[in-house]
């Protein structure tokens, strides 16, 4: 409007000059503008920085606030060696048969005696941060909030590949193989697997043998999320086990985040352990002797036990003060000597 005035207050010849100034100050701004654009659609776009570095939407962590434990690979656990409890009650008749030509190797009762069986089995790594308390609103009946603490562990899990695969050579010799995709036979077809985190956290005292289990605890997520990290989002335990976990490497961090909860825990418990169940398929069955009889369903009385992480926490408190700061990773213990030694974690079957 002010550009119309001027130009009506000034003789015609001057407002077309100034009018053609305009025109031609437009077309240039215009042409910069449009060179600079095809320029920027040329560059390469810049790479996302790394998680802790500078430019990363996630929060940077302290070093050593973190605890790492490796994939526990066993060669060992490829295989087993298991009496067929089956056919040995079954059939015991057959098997008391001795050929008269054919070599002891061919009968039912070397086969039904200590049979291999052949399994991949693939590993995680898993990392967490020290256990944390808060203080969580808890909707009522009555329609108030109601507060309770809440214990939980942040931690993330990476699939590093070089999981463990047997394999049959031509000399009839098996092998173990690492391998970053194993697979599993499927009649006579084998089929990848599908490694993903299916987790199990209980958490079990040593003093009061009580056990807690993960919880899903929606009102928490909000919360946690808050204080460790807005940007980066944790999954409860039913979220991650829905996350396939493709192979990372050194250069290329793959981990999926997540966290533990617990509710309603004794606040005088001082020694506890975390047995964290589903970095593994690790597995083994035993038959006790006399467990499975005659014309049972066959795997009766068998026990099936997995291969869990084992994390020991001391918290030398009471029940008067429940703070996250007085919970330490490790539980020391002291032999018949009084020699003290620190076990901070071990993988068990159970």
């Amino acid at each position: 409007g002010t550009l119309v005035l001027t130009l009506l207050d000034r003789p015609l010849s001057v407002g077309c000059r100034m009018l053609a100034h305009l025109r031609r100050y437009l077309l240039v701004a215009f042409v910069v503008a449009f060179a600079a654009q095809e320029l920027c659609a040329q560059q390469p776009a810049a790479a996302a920085p790394a998680p802790g570095q500078p430019g990363s939407p996630y929060r940077r962590l302290v070093p050593g606030v973190e605890t790492t434990i490796a994939p526990d690979r066993q060669a060992n656990e490829t295989f087993s060696h298991q009496d067929m409890v089956e056919i040995k009650a079954n059939f015991a008749d057959l098997l008391k048969w001795q050929p008269k030509t054919l070599p002891e190797t061919k009968t039912l009762r070397f086969f039904a005696d200590k049979t291999q069986f052949h399994r991949s089995v693939w590993t995680l790594e898993f990392t967490f941060k020290p256990m944390r308390m808060m203080m969580v609103d808890f909707p009522t009946a009555n329609g108030k909030l109601q507060q309770k603490m809440v214990w939980y562990m942040v931690y993330r899990v990476q699939n590093l590949g070089q999981h463990l695969q047997p394999a049959l050579t031509a000399d009839g010799v098996w092998e173990v193989k690492p391998t970053d995709q194993p697979t599993a036979s499927v009649g006579a077809e084998a089929k990848p697997i599908d490694i993903r985190f299916i987790p199990t956290f209980s958490l079990e005292t040593l003093d009061k043998k009580k056990a807690y289990l993960d919880r899903v605890v929606p009102t928490a997520m909000g919360p946690i999320q808050q204080r460790e990290d807005p940007n980066r989002r944790l999954l409860n335990s039913a979220e991650i086990a829905q996350v396939p976990l493709p192979v990372g490497t050194k250069d290329k961090d793959t981990s999926v985040w997540g966290v533990a909860m617990w509710e309603e825990i004794d606040p005088r418990i001082d020694r506890f352990s975390v047995y964290v169940g589903g970095l593994t398929n690790a597995y083994r069955f035993i038959d006790p002797p006399g467990a499975f009889k005659k014309d049972a369903a066959p795997g009766t009385g068998r026990l099936l036990q997995s291969k869990y992480l084992q994390l020991n926490f001391w918290r030398p408190s009471d029940e008067f003060t429940t703070t996250e700061t007085e919970i330490y990773y490790g539980l020391p213990l002291s032999d018949a000597a009084g020699n003290e030694t620190v076990i901070d974690h071990r993988w068990i079957f159970r």
